[in-house]
């Protein structure tokens, strides 16, 4: 429903990439969430748009195929393309997220009323 995000830091450790985490610090973030009333039928609609949500996020062969192809060069392999994958999702790996004053907010309103509950998480660090 709504989201707030005060501060974002980023340390990309770029001499090391191979080696070494990239830093995130997220501060300040404020995400309030509200599920949408469905009935059986909107149910399995919502089921199938996060799947095809889902199936359309970029993995990291799709990632590496596109910078691959780009290269002039024709004789491109697949192994070279595995081991590109492979380097980026050990990239993504190593990525640690640290989370400083956040507030998650899950909220259920009652037959679509002002009035429900609330769920709300605070994470101080």
């Amino acid at each position: 429903v709504k989201a707030y995000v005060g501060e974002i830091n980023l340390l990309i450790p770029w001499t090391s990439l191979l080696r070494d985490n990239s830093l995130l610090d997220i501060k300040d973030l404020e995400i309030t969430i509200r599920p949408k009333q469905t009935n059986d039928q909107n149910a399995t609609d919502a089921s199938f748009e996060l799947s095809s949500m889902f199936n359309s996020m970029n993995t990291s062969m799709l990632i590496a195929q596109e910078c691959l192809k780009n290269e002039t060069e024709e004789d491109t392999t697949y192994q070279g393309l595995e081991t590109f994958a492979a380097t980026i999702d050990s990239i993504l790996a190593r990525v640690k997220v640290t989370l400083i004053d956040t507030v998650i907010r899950l909220e259920h309103l009652i037959d679509n009323n002002d009035h429900g509950v609330a769920l709300e998480i605070r994470i101080k660090k």
